[in-house]
């Protein structure tokens, strides 16, 4: 069997620690996996260029089914890490780049002096980049509709907004 994903990234136990709790404050529905929309509205909080994010989710969404796991989210947060520090993004730098910080989501979303009691940080589109986590990077990515929309997760400016 596989090493954990934990052990594989030499995570260490801070970053065990804020990662999990990120997950667990993204899968709602408590199944083990995060829908694209959502990890695209947290993603987005890095204000990273939509171009290493739509990289990190190439890498991270090993599957293809635009929803990540646990361990596909524990490597696309070290990825964000990584590209945060000015390193260059690839699956050769996860287990290269052990020694970075944890990914700035911005104020109220790098967790690291919020208690746990704290509430739950407002995942909230932000204004930055969007970006396309397609195969095809290069190809304009179709329109949301209703009946595309968590499989062909567009991230083009034409994404309604939730409704408040």
């Amino acid at each position: 069997p596989s090493a954990p994903i934990a052990t594989v990234l030499c995570l260490k136990p801070q970053e065990l620690e804020h990662y999990d709790r990120w997950f667990s404050q993204l899968d709602t529905a408590h199944t083990g996996i995060i829908q694209g929309n959502a990890v695209r509205e947290f993603f987005l909080r890095s204000k990273l260029h939509k171009q290493h994010l739509t990289q990190i989710w190439l890498i991270a969404d090993r599957q293809k089914r635009m929803c990540i796991d646990r361990d596909e989210f524990y490597m696309a947060l070290r990825l964000i890490s990584i590209a945060q520090a000015g390193l260059p993004v690839s699956t050769q730098s996860l287990k290269a780049y052990t020694d970075v910080s944890l990914p700035d989501f911005g104020e109220g979303l790098n967790l690291s002096t919020a208690s746990s009691s704290a509430p739950s940080p407002s995942l909230s589109p932000a204004a930055s980049p969007t970006f396309s986590p397609s195969p095809y990077p290069s190809q304009p990515s179709p329109p949301l509709t209703h009946s595309n929309s968590l499989s062909s997760l567009s991230l083009s400016r034409s994404l309604p907004s939730p409704s408040t």
